[in-house]
C-alpha cells in the first residue's frame, strides 16, 4: 500500500497557512527583533502552559459532572430499593 502526502504537506504548508521553517530562516518578532532560540523556547512554553491551564479547567468540569451523575445514580438505586423493601414488609 502506498502512502500519499497531501498537497499541503509536500509544500512544506501547515493547517494554518504558515510555512514551514527551515533550520537557518532568521525569525523576528513584531518589533523587527531578530528571535532567539530561548525566545522561540519561553514562548512555546507560554503556549503550552495556557492550553493545558484550558484543558484541565474543562478536565475538572466534566471530573466534576461525572461524580455528580454517580451520585444522583447512587441516591436514586438507593430510593428504589428503599421503595422495593417497603413493599416486600
Amino acid at each position: 500500500m502506498e502512502i500519499q502526502e497531501d498537497e499541503e504537506d509536500s509544500d512544506g504548508i501547515f493547517e494554518d497557512g504558515f510555512s514551514d521553517v527551515s533550520d537557518d530562516e532568521v525569525l523576528y518578532d513584531k518589533d523587527g527583533n531578530v528571535m532567539s532560540e530561548e525566545d522561540l523556547g519561553k514562548g512555546l512554553r507560554e503556549i503550552m502552559e495556557y492550553h493545558m491551564g484550558k484543558l484541565r479547567e474543562k478536565l475538572d468540569v466534566f471530573t466534576t459532572l461525572a461524580t455528580t451523575e454517580e451520585d444522583e445514580e447512587q441516591i436514586e438505586d438507593e430510593e428504589e430499593n428503599g421503595e422495593d423493601e417497603d413493599k416486600m414488609v
